[in-house]
């Protein structure tokens, strides 16, 4: 389709004649691009310093909305279905994966498709005490050090249990409070919406941990 804007609103121009009888609905195909590059990546949210029990991570398949990655266009909300082929040759069978739903994308814009996961790929968070083994304490990260008037939380431990034949990406998001900050942990932590974010990769019928430990002013 070919885009076009009309003030606030933006058309896309059919490449193809059609008609529309009275009373009749159409489909009309309005994006069809192949080759668009797909990250999968397995994900879970979590509070900081809170227990939660093995669950399945979500599954998100993230690309950028760019020529680059063969798109490129302003993307409407709506609905959106995935299909995998399984088998292969004459056999092969195109099967509806999931379904979910995409908001209105600009051009250059990060595009994520979320789907619920399998029970394959699991986490969880526990708080260690001193019913747990302790483990190794925590180096401060870059930059990080001891703040007047601050508190070092308990160690707080995700576990990752990756039963695929195969490894996977897994991002591991932390909600941390106004003024409370990750200021140890055993694993490099990057930033993503203003929030702590773990990334790492998991092989093969693995499991992983992450270790950290928070710091937040009693003022």
């Amino acid at each position: 389709s070919e885009q076009e804007d009309l003030g606030d609103l933006k058309l896309y121009r059919v490449p193809d004649r059609t008609t529309v009888a009275s009373r009749q609905s159409k489909q009309v195909r309005m994006l069809d691009q192949d080759d668009v590059p797909i990250t999968k990546i397995h994900e879970a949210f979590y509070s900081a310093n809170s227990a939660q029990g093995y669950a399945p991570l979500a599954i998100v398949l993230r690309t950028l909305n760019d020529k680059k990655n063969n798109l490129g266009l302003p993307l409407p909300s709506g609905r959106v279905a995935v299909f995998e082929s399984a088998g292969s040759g004459a056999s092969a069978q195109r099967l509806l994966a999931g379904q979910t739903n995409l908001r209105d994308l600009a051009i250059n814009e990060e595009t994520e498709l979320r789907f619920p996961g399998g029970a394959a790929v699991q986490a969880r968070q526990v708080i260690e005490t001193r019913d747990i083994t302790p483990g190794k304490p925590l180096p401060f990260l870059p930059g990080k050090g001891d703040r007047k008037g601050a508190s070092i939380s308990e160690v707080s431990r995700i576990e990752i249990n990756n039963a695929q034949p195969y490894a996977v990406q897994v991002e591991m998001r932390v909600y941390v409070f106004s003024g409370q900050e990750i200021v140890k942990a055993d694993h490099p932590v990057a930033q993503k919406n203003g929030q702590p974010i773990f990334r790492l990769t998991v092989p093969a019928n693995s499991d992983a941990t992450i270790r950290y430990q928070t710091q937040a002013s009693t003022r």
